[in-house]
């Protein structure tokens, strides 16, 4: 059989559909050898692309344009052969832009409820979850290495692939079409790929981990035993076929193994099965040795995860530069490749302008034969220098006039990398020191110049950058980490979202499908950024205090970071107290005089109670030690006692809050009891006729009292009555002056802006009859 059909058949090994049941197979890929063969075929055709990204490499790696080698055999040594650095320096400028995304937002996503939970609480909790998020993931020491990773090979080489080697993890990895290979008719997206092979390595130690315990979790003992004892043969020939004493090798010292074996090179495979779900495979590269083989093994998979994956979103990314042609993701061009050969003319020119130089300055003299070359001596007396007898300096000097040849070129040159970078490299024109003043429109036309090309790469790379932060968020939530910093991480960010208030069956309730991903203004540039909360600022003045407040807390994160802008500017997302919060204290107000309130529908239960419990609270401890009298403290707080009891009857609240419900049962309890008591006393005191009047009225009084002491209770109700209702008339005339106060102060605010924008107005005006003025002035004097 020749080596094509044996190809062939082992690529039809790779299944659609059944021929003879129209049925899709329940798995596609049935052997390891057909996974490597198909990796191969597609690195194979990626020959050239990989050759193209070679050389780009290159050039950002500050490899000079001529071979050192290939000068030395011309005789050629002493010319000139560096690079400029243009190339790494534009590609940095570009990458710079990306950091911002990770680094600027508050909270680098937005993790969202589902439409179940409170939404008096939802606004909150969603934000803790975000923040606390954000901070273990910038906490990472590795995260924001490996987020500049994924950004350098995406803008350099213009394809990069964001991929989870293990569904028990929330890292994910980086790589590019170096390591992935995919077939050549695939899409720019994710949702577009069938199939997908990269390279990787495992050492001895991770392999054994991976079986050790033996664990049914996708790996198989076997095939990793296979791939181990390859490796131990190279070793050591004498003990290649002994697992027991390769065991305790591991066991008694991995590291010692681990170092004298090299990694196993291993094949990772995805395959989209027919139901939509992705099987997920790995094998070593090189497949059984001739050993092996001779003694009867038969080759298995290192790990086998049939519908691994729910969707390919799941396990891998692919972040594109550009659409490619035809959408096909082997035509994807990255920056790297745009400015390679413009890059490297430009070395060339620049090699040539100082090998120019050189010979132009340096001092040239002629013998008249090859004997007088030999014996050339130059002698330096000091104010001199002392030529032999037969030498002569050459009058005519060599070189050509560069200001007509090299330095048009290399001009010409800078004009079309600026072109084809959308202004990256003209950077600099922003620092040029011109005499003129540029007014902000004539800055903010250069900025979107400069701007346009990172404007384009960034909006293509929010699109799997939100996907693989949804999945991220996905993981850290609900995944178990394997590793155990990672298991840390997480515990100690879900612990600090239930101290900030979050109840941990809220992490239940995370609507996942529409978490999204922070997005800045000004595509990375900040003088974009400012630039353009500039131009909102001119409605300031338009907008209500609220959308002040945001707007001033945004302008300082975009000055001074997020720690510096809740310093000077507060929270503005923060929560705001209900105003039940604050009818609530007018109740235990009134209640305190005796007047019992009956608990309204429609009002905030949770947060009446979050303000009627503590008050009634009040003092319970000092009651119980006899420090404050019993039955004082049961008249000024039974009517609280009865209220609470009354709206704990009528609250009925979501799932997630019943905990904090249950703590405000169990208080209302607790307290309850000494209620009790206290009114039992107060029942004695009656019996016995040891009340006096003022404990009595909080009780309604009692039937045994005589005329007088009811005429004095009553003339003591109608006293407090009064009292009662000029605290509450004082308290309303209080709040009318607060607000009044801060009706003054918006006011004000307002006319300060109006006054402010009045005055920029003016010196916009001044400054375009500068410009017209300066302009007439040139004219004149052409």
């Amino acid at each position: 059989m020749s080596l094509f059909n044996q190809s062939q058949e082992e690529l039809d090994d790779l299944k659609n559909i059944e021929a003879e049941t129209d049925e899709p197979p329940s798995n596609r890929l049935t052997s390891p050898s057909v996974l490597r063969l198909i990796h191969d075929k597609n690195a194979t055709a990626d020959d050239d692309g990989s050759f193209n990204r070679m050389l780009v490499q290159q050039l950002m790696d500050f490899v000079p344009p001529h071979d050192d080698a290939e000068l030395e055999n011309k005789g050629q040594s002493d010319r000139f052969n560096i690079t400029t650095g243009e190339g790494p320096v534009i590609k940095n400028e570009a990458v710079s832009a990306y950091l911002d995304i990770y680094t600027t937002p508050k909270a680098m996503v937005d993790i969202p409820l589902n439409p179940s939970v409170d939404e008096n609480y939802a606004e909150t909790w969603r934000a803790v979850l975000a923040e606390e998020f954000t901070k273990m993931e910038r906490k990472n020491e590795s995260s924001l290495a490996t987020f500049l990773l994924l950004v350098d090979i995406y803008v350099n080489h213009g394809v990069a692939i964001t991929y989870f080697d293990d569904p028990n993890t929330m890292e994910y990895s980086v790589a590019g079409l170096d390591h992935f290979k995919f077939p050549r008719n695939t899409g720019i997206t994710s949702g577009k790929c069938e199939l997908g092979t990269a390279e990787g390595e495992y050492t001895v130690a991770e392999l054994w981990k991976k079986i050790e315990g033996s664990v049914d979790d996708g790996w198989d003992e076997e095939g990793v035993k296979q791939a181990i004892k390859e490796l131990a043969v190279e070793a050591d020939s004498n003990r290649w076929d002994n697992w027991e004493a390769i065991q305790r090798d591991m066991k008694a010292n991995e590291m010692h193994l681990s170092g004298t074996c090299k990694p196993v090179e291993v094949i990772h495979g995805w395959v989209r099965e027919a139901n939509g779900e992705v099987s997920y495979y790995i094998t070593t590269k090189s497949g059984l040795s001739k050993r092996q083989k001779d003694a009867g093994a038969t080759e298995r998979f290192l790990f086998k995860g049939d519908n691994y994956y729910e969707n390919i979103n799941q396990a891998m990314q692919i972040f594109c530069y550009s659409v490619g042609n035809g959408g096909k993701l082997y035509t994807v061009r990255g920056l790297g490749y745009l400015i390679y050969q413009i890059c490297n003319a430009g070395d060339i020119m620049h090699n040539k302008m100082l090998d120019n130089a050189r010979v132009g300055s340096s001092l040239m003299v002629q013998a008249d034969n090859t004997d007088d070359i030999e014996d050339l001596q130059l002698i330096d007396f000091g104010g001199g220098i002392a030529l032999p007898p037969t030498m002569r300096v050459v009058e005519q000097r060599f070189g050509q006039n560069i200001n007509q040849s090299l330095i048009p070129a290399i001009e010409t040159n800078q004009r079309i990398l600026n072109r084809a970078t959308g202004g990256i490299a003209s950077g600099a024109m922003m620092l040029n020191n011109d005499n003129d003043r540029k007014t902000k429109l004539e800055v903010s036309s250069q900025l979107d110049y400069i701007n346009k090309l990172n404007s384009f790469g960034v909006s293509l790379f929010y699109g799997p950058y939100e996907s693989v932060m949804k999945e991220k968020v996905r993981r850290a939530f609900k995944v178990t980490q394997e590793d155990s910093v990672a298991k840390a991480r997480v515990e100690e960010m879900k612990r600090k979202c239930m101290q900030r208030g979050v109840p941990e069956m809220i992490f239940d309730e995370i609507d996942f499908e529409n978490v999204t991903v922070a997005r800045i203004i000004g595509t990375g540039s900040r003088a974009s950024r400012i630039m353009l909360m500039d131009q909102l600022g001119q409605r300031y003045s338009t907008w209500p205090a609220e959308g002040r407040k945001n707007f001033d807390y945004d302008y300082v994160l975009e000055l001074g970071g997020a720690d510096r802008a809740e310093r000077y500017s507060g929270l503005p997302s923060q929560k705001k107290m209900p105003y039940d919060s604050k009818i609530a204290h007018l109740e235990n107000l009134q209640m305190f005089e005796g007047d019992y309130l009956e608990p309204e529908d429609g009002e905030n239960h949770l947060v009446h109670l979050s303000k009627h419990i503590p008050y009634l609270e009040d003092e319970l401890e000092e009651v119980q030690e006899g420090q404050v009298d019993m039955i004082e403290w049961t008249t000024n707080h039974v009517q609280v006692y009865k209220h609470i009891v009354a709206t704990l009857e009528i609250t009925t609240v979501h799932e997630t809050l019943e905990p904090e419900l249950n703590d405000y049962k169990q208080r209302t309890q607790q307290a309850g009891e000494i209620v009790l008591n206290g009114i039992k006393m107060i029942k004695k005191a009656e019996r016995e006729g040891t009340l006096n009047p003022e404990q009595a009225e909080g009780q309604g009084g009692a039937e045994d009292q005589t005329e007088e002491q009811k005429a004095s209770q009553k003339t003591q109700r109608e006293m407090q009555d009064a009292k009662m209702k000029h605290s509450q008339k004082l308290e309303q005339e209080m709040e009318l002056h607060m607000l009044k106060l801060k009706q003054i102060k918006e006011t004000g605010e307002q006319a300060m802006m109006m006054e402010a924008q009045k005055n920029l107005s003016k010196i916009a005006a001044r400054d375009t009859d500068v410009q017209h003025e300066m302009r007439k002035a040139r004219a004149k004097a052409i």
